[in-house]
């Protein structure tokens, strides 16, 4: 069973605006080209940047990705390096602890940055996020623009005003989560559509809805979830189960 952990404090540290609304947003997109990078301040020495890329978040491409390396080496000393599979971007995360990066950034989905922050929690190894997936919850809360190009330069301009503050990550048996840890049905249909990183991609919202509707025939109808939890000595169980609703209107 699967445990919700607040003993140990798990925090990491990130590097984006001071805490305030999340600004306008504009719909992630490759049409504008890359800013053209800002000059640097005379005797800064650059930071060091690892980006780790996942190539298969929905709106990642080779060429954006090379456009970005581009203008932030305007800035920063850059070394990008691309995950191969799931649970790689932590692998890389490890690895960078020691590596003498000033900052790692997740260019990809919600996913790629879950992955990073579970390779660098509790260090000293600032990470901020290039959007490349199809939501970005994490970066539109942290106040990261969800255009690629608009967070770029946002990165560019953290060069001369940098900023580093913890936020504090949950945590489930022994991986971390940022914001949200989910559990059955939802779990399963996260779990089908990380296999096919691909498919992902290339159907986006449809994949996940033939993922969800396949998972609950396949595994859920015929054998609901019992969830059980124990709270100050009481226990509550509670069943899966898929209630329809209709909503009447006159149009």
């Amino acid at each position: 069973m699967a445990r919700t952990q607040s003993a140990a404090r798990a925090r990491l540290k990130i590097v984006a605006p001071a805490p305030t609304s999340a600004p306008p947003e504009a719909p992630p997109s490759e049409s504008k080209p890359a800013s053209s990078p800002l000059p640097p301040n005379p005797g800064s020495a650059k930071k060091r940047m690892l980006i780790i890329v996942n190539p298969y978040a929905t709106t990642v491409s080779d060429r954006l990705k090379n456009l970005v390396v581009y203008a932030l080496q305007g800035r920063y000393d850059v070394e990008a390096v691309s995950t191969k599979a799931q649970n790689h971007a932590t692998e890389i995360g490890r690895e960078a602890r020691d590596g003498g990066y000033d900052i790692v950034v997740a260019f990809g989905g919600d996913g790629t940055l879950n992955e990073v922050a579970n390779g660098l929690v509790g260090t000293d190894v600032p990470v901020s996020v290039l959007p490349g997936g199809s939501t970005n919850v994490v970066a539109r809360t942290l106040g990261i623009p969800n255009d690629v190009v608009d967070a770029t330069e946002h990165l560019l301009g953290l060069a001369d005003d940098w900023r580093e503050r913890a936020v504090d990550l949950g945590r489930l048996d022994d991986r971390r989560f940022t914001f949200s840890a989910g559990m059955g049905l939802d779990a399963s249909v996260t779990e089908r559509v990380d296999a096919r990183p691909g498919l992902k991609a290339k159907a986006g919202p449809y994949y996940y809805s033939w993922a969800a509707l396949s998972s609950f025939y396949r595994r859920y109808l015929r054998n609901p979830v019992v969830l059980r939890v124990d709270a100050g000595g009481s226990e509550i169980e509670a069943r899966f189960t898929v209630e329809p609703k209709a909503l009447r209107v006159v149009s």
